[in-house]
């Protein structure tokens, strides 16, 4: 992050893996990493450009919603990213709105991976981005599943990343 003459926050994918995962144009993309690497935020910017639609509708999935929900998780990483332009809900069901459009991208978790609890938590759901945070912790059931609910309503082409 760089501050300019307007004080405004200037964000941007470093070169290497955060460029090359934000910037596929893939259907699927899996990046990996150690510990540190950036992938939360890589996937946070991943769905900017996205968020500029009103129709956007993404998820952010996690094994167990603890994890998303606790200091420096993924809420916490939307807010640093986009500052005031997203209001992050902390509730049972946790969200980011993109104030500006109204684009929301769901923050969950999907601890009971059997396939009926699957089809029934996300049957009818209309998804334009799919993020799969720590996918070592899904079956791939569960990620085929959830992958055939990955057709939005924004006209550009559903991502998957993982």
């Amino acid at each position: 992050m760089v501050e300019n003459a307007v004080n405004r926050k200037e964000i941007k994918a470093h070169a290497g893996f955060h460029e090359n995962f934000v910037r596929s144009a893939c259907d699927v993309v899996v990046g990996g990493g150690s510990v540190s690497v950036g992938k939360t935020f890589a996937a946070v910017l991943a769905c900017g450009e996205l968020m500029m639609d009103g129709n956007f509708r993404g998820v952010c999935l996690r094994n167990n919603i603890d994890d998303l929900r606790a200091g420096g998780g993924m809420l916490d990483t939307f807010s640093e990213v986009y500052g005031r332009n997203v209001k992050i809900v902390k509730s049972d069901n946790p969200r980011v709105e993109f104030i500006p459009t109204g684009s929301v991208v769901e923050v969950t978790h999907v601890a009971d991976q059997t396939r009926e609890k699957v089809e029934q938590r996300f049957k009818g759901r209309q998804l334009d981005w799919v993020y799969f945070d720590e996918g070592t912790g899904f079956t791939w059931e569960t990620f085929v599943t959830i992958a055939t609910r990955n057709r939005g309503k924004t006209g550009k082409s559903p991502q998957i990343l993982i």
